[in-house]
């Protein structure tokens, strides 16, 4: 076939032409924005857990090498908020081809008991959240919000070597 017998081929109604050019666009952009909140998520999850191993691996139990939560965040806010154990109660961010979890992944942390989310605000306005597997960590924290100031903690590893690591809140003077 030729080139010129192709373009004669198409649809001569603009509308159709029209149509399927919106729909083409349309779907490029919603996956392009799913792929990108995604990929930001995972960022988020991921430089919480080399925070995590991070500070296990370059402290002990005598001597804690701190993890300062500001330091994994790269938007602004004043107040977190841990919440361990947490039940999915609306559908979540599903992201395909191993961008981040799945939906499917996550609900299956929440019904072990396993998936733990971080809410950041700002000035009381919820800014943005953070999930977290319980298989790799477990926060020792009560479930007021804490101030950044606050938001300093010590990695303990598991006595087996095994399990999640334990993150506990370090004393500040303002608490």
């Amino acid at each position: 076939m030729k080139i010129q017998e192709a373009l004669r081929s198409l649809p001569t109604k603009p509308g159709v032409i029209i149509a399927t050019i919106i729909v083409v666009l349309g779907g490029g952009w919603q996956g392009y924005s799913l792929r990108e909140s995604c990929v930001y998520k995972a960022g988020l999850t991921s430089g919480l857990t080399t925070a995590i191993e991070t500070s296990a691996a370059a402290g002990s139990s005598e001597a804690p090498v701190p993890l300062n939560l500001a330091n994994v965040t790269d938007f602004a806010w004043d107040e977190v908020q841990i919440l361990q154990n947490y039940r999915l109660t609306t559908t979540s961010l599903d992201c395909p081809f191993g961008w981040h979890w799945s939906e499917d992944a996550r609900s299956e942390l929440a019904a072990k008991g396993l998936l733990t989310v971080l809410a950041f605000f700002q000035n009381g306005t919820f800014v943005d959240f953070m999930d977290h597997s319980g298989e790799i960590a477990t926060f020792e924290v009560s479930e007021d919000k804490i101030t950044k100031a606050q938001a300093q903690f010590r990695v303990i590893p598991s006595p087996d070597g095994k399990g999640p690591f334990l993150v506990q809140q370090l004393e500040s003077d303002e608490s």
